[in-house]
This record gives C-alpha cells, sequence and structure tokens, in this order.
C-alpha cells in the first residue's frame, strides 16, 4: 500500500483523497465526502488538481459523474 508521506508535492487534502480513491476504485462526490469526512464541495476542488495532474479520471454515469 502506498503511504501518504510518499506521496510527494501533493497537499495532505490530495494524499488523503488520493489513498481513498486507491481503496474504493470509483466513487462519487458523496461518497468520497463520507469516506474522507470532507465537505462534499471540497471534494470536487481537490478532484479536479488531482485530475490536472493526472492521477484520477472523471466518469460520468447516468448523469452522476
Amino acid at each position: 500500500m502506498v503511504q501518504g508521506e510518499k506521496l510527494p508535492g501533493l497537499t495532505d487534502p490530495e494524499k488523503k483523497m488520493y489513498l481513498e480513491l486507491l481503496k474504493l476504485k470509483m466513487a462519487t462526490a458523496r461518497e468520497l465526502s463520507k469516506a474522507t469526512g470532507s465537505h462534499r464541495t471540497n471534494i470536487y476542488d481537490v478532484m479536479e488538481k488531482l485530475k490536472e495532474r493526472g492521477l484520477v479520471s472523471f466518469h460520468k454515469q447516468d448523469n452522476v459523474t
């Protein structure tokens, strides 16, 4: 398993979100909010930053991204 301290250049919220996504494989903002304890609006900001870094991608299914 990847340890948070071994993710250089990521902020603590980015590390937390990325590690949680590694466990879940796929999740909605609501699911990530519940799993990480972060406010749902913050999830979108962090996810966008992870996407810009090429660490995550978005998938749309039934009008849910």
